[in-house]
């Protein structure tokens, strides 16, 4: 649905145009929402549109009529004397007498679109008595807010047709943006009764019941239900055991808290089908849907789509291609001519200020979902804890912040508490995760790199030491620096691509379905790498359209690409359930990371029994490492994900062997009894220089 793609004139008149086949009924076809203001009410406009209005209601749309009842002088003065009652009864009267000459297969579309909330009716009566609502305006909007206006003097009844009408055609794309806008808070003005020469009447409970009646006696005439999905969405039937019992949860704490839920354990189906109930329950709902990256906007769009919402705003990027949908769509919501809003964004979009203020405009049953919602916890996101928003669902495996106790805080203060978890090790055992086996590789640092990380540690100790005391801003930045320098030697060891070699020699070219995440611009040398051995590979960073990477992943799932070398862009959302073996040539400390990339290879495909985790673990180098404590240093850093990895996977107590001599030696061997979250607690309380965390 596109309404660029009716190409209209400006003009057009009776005399020389159908004004209806020529222009009404294109732009119905390519229609989401119809505004029409037009004299009085006439069930002939179905018979002339109908084409157009199947149309609307295949697209999942809805159409708004603004009309008037053809009224004697008596009845306009029992409706200007301001008695409801009567008002709704002379409404009722008039419209009933329009409807007895109306066929009988009219009368039942008419009945079912008002029964389904497909069309909507308002009557507006002018107050000074002797005139009458005779405005001639018809505006059409698609899904992306393309709108064009028609005005002028043609209404919808047998009669029109056939005089010498015309009307002016515009669109906010090319020729008529103001003169769009002008018209639909024109129309929105008279709607919600803020135009004061009006008397603006909602239709009567009685005219409803009687349509409603009429429903009973004929079968809806259309198809109700959205093609796409076979006339169902998914909901509770869809949803296993645990996934209800986290929205009964959820529900029990007043709609707040967060899924701490394992990767690939379906938090993305399980938040969704709760919003789904609350919209049941409300009736109204605006849904803001708050993700990490351009591409999981892209996802999620699909996810929403299968529950029903068949519409929602994608707000990324640049801001002029989504801002007039946003505004518009909270208009509309706020003016109650729709029901419903869903808006998916990014982060960086959602915690602009444009955005915030219009958020805050918005009247009720306002819900969150955060993906990921530990990024919310951040200086440059945490402006979107917005207190207006009542319903809030915060969704990730690891909610807490690495290195960041004041955003953790500020996470848990704004969602409340984590009302349902599911760990990795249940849903591996219900059958609902991969089974896995980790093997961690050792790599030690060449000469080179172990000298460099000597010179780096002595230099930040010795400024660590004098800026204890007299801490500057200056020093603490440089020192910042000289941390990160130092962590980019362990990041990219240069043993770690002969090991990697090494590793895939042993799998005698079978090597399809495997990811490999390597350290940042580092994906271009091991692309070409693997590439001169002859492998089908691929890299998939943030560089890569959204189209691309969609054929990269299609690629790569059906065996055309064997491999796929990664930075971050697969750590997070990214569905790829056919990877049976990832490589982890490089990670940060912070669990979260490792954690997801663990999620990745771990879901669920028939074509796997059990996945596999090649972990590159880098030690000191033995003979030039200066003293036990910088050896200690780089090992502890590492021990984080090795503690995570061994605790769930097949072959623990082999993972264990492989790499306990090395660690051993420097004396560290008790940790690797703790978990990723005590070995962090115990690191911090040793050490000064604490990695930032990237998240």
């Amino acid at each position: 649905m596109n309404l660029r793609n009716v190409k209209t004139k400006i003009v057009y008149d009776n005399s020389k145009d159908d004004i209806e086949s020529d222009l009404f009924i294109p732009l119905m076809n390519e229609t989401k929402y119809y505004y029409r203001g037009v004299g009085y009410f006439s069930s002939k406009w179905i018979e002339i549109t109908l084409e157009g209005i199947n149309s609307i209601i295949k697209n999942k749309g809805k159409m708004f009529l603004i009309t008037s009842p053809n009224l004697s002088k008596v009845d306009y003065e029992a409706i200007c004397k301001g008695d409801l009652a009567k008002r709704n009864e002379v409404i009722y009267k008039s419209i009933i007498d329009e409807l007895n000459t109306s066929k009988p297969e009219v009368l039942t579309l008419l009945s079912w679109l008002i029964a389904d909330d497909i069309l909507e009716i308002k009557f507006a009566i002018c107050k000074n008595k002797i005139g009458m609502y005779h405005d001639k305006l018809a505006i059409f909007e698609d899904e992306s807010n393309n709108t064009v206006c028609v005005h002028g003097s043609i209404n919808d009844s047998l009669k029109a047709t056939y005089n010498g009408e015309g009307v002016s055609v515009f669109n906010n794309w090319s020729n008529g943006q103001e003169y769009c806008i002008y018209h639909k808070t024109r129309f929105l003005e008279l709607w919600n009764s803020k135009n004061s020469f009006y008397y603006i009447i909602d239709m009567p409970e009685k005219l409803k019941e009687y349509f409603v009646d009429n429903t009973y006696k004929e079968k809806r005439p259309y198809d109700f239900e959205d093609e796409n999905s076979n006339g169902k969405t998914l909901g509770i039937d869809d949803a296993r055991n645990y996934q209800l019992e986290a929205i009964e949860k959820l529900k029990e704490n007043n709609w707040k808290g967060i899924f701490e839920m394992a990767t690939g354990t379906g938090k993305t189906f399980t938040s969704l089908l709760a919003m789904k109930e609350y919209k049941e329950m409300k009736r109204r709902q605006f849904l803001i849907i708050v993700v990490p990256f351009k591409h999981l906007v892209e996802q999620w769009k699909k996810e929403t789509e299968k529950f029903g919402w068949c519409s929602a705003i994608k707000c990324k990027g640049n801001k002029t291609s989504w801002i007039n949908k946003f505004i518009s769509k909270i208009k509309d919501y706020n003016s109650k001519l729709i029901s419903e809003v869903c808006i998916i964004c990014t982060y960086q979009t959602a915690s602009s200020d444009i955005f915030i203020n219009w958020i805050d405009k918005i009247k009720d049953n306002v819900c969150l979902i955060a993906d990921e919602c530990h990024y919310m916890g951040s200086k440059e996101y945490s402006n979107l804890m917005i207190k207006k928003i009542d319903t809030r669902l915060g969704l990730s495996a690891t909610p807490e912040r690495w290195f960041d106790e004041e955003g953790t805080k500020k996470i848990r203060d704004y969602f409340g508490k984590t009302v349902y978890s599911y760990s990795l090790e249940k849903a591996i055992k219900n059958n609902y995760l991969t089974p896995y086996n980790y093997y961690p590789v050792a790599v030690r640092l060449n000469d080179i790199e172990q000298e460099e990380y000597n010179i780096l540690t002595k230099r930040i100790n010795k400024l660590s030491l004098i800026n204890k005391n007299k801490k500057e801003e200056k020093n603490e930045e440089y020192i910042k620096a000289l941390i990160r320098k130092r962590k980019t030697i362990i990041n990219k060891a240069n043993n770690k691509y002969k090991k990697l070699i090494e590793l895939l020699n042993t799998k005698n070219g079978n090597v399809s379905h495997t990811l490999i995440y390597c350290a940042k611009g580092e994906n271009k040398i091991v692309t070409k790498l693997l590439y001169e051995l002859g492998f089908r590979v691929h890299d998939f960073v943030y560089e890569v359209s959204d189209k691309d990477r969609q054929d990269i992943l299609n690629k790569f799932d059906s065996g055309e690409y064997q491999i796929l070398v990664a930075i971050k862009c697969l750590d997070e959302g990214v569905d790829v359930p056919s990877t049976k073996t990832s490589y982890f040539l490089s990670s940060t400390t912070n669990p979260r990371e490792f954690v997801q990339r663990r999620g990745r290879v771990l879901r669920k495909d028939d074509s796997k029994d059990i996945a596999e985790i090649y972990d590159f673990i880098v030690f000191p180098n033995d003979e030039i490492v200066e003293d036990i404590s910088v050896g200690q240093d780089i090992i502890k850093k590492e021990l984080p994900r090795f503690a995570e990895f061994t605790e769930h996977a097949n072959n623990y107590f082999e993972a264990r062997h492989r790499i306990f001599n090395e660690i051993k030696k420097y004396n560290l061997e008790p940790r690797m009894d703790l978990l990723p979250w005590e070995i962090y607690k115990r690191n911090k309380e040793e050490e000064n220089d604490n990695e930032e965390d990237e998240y």
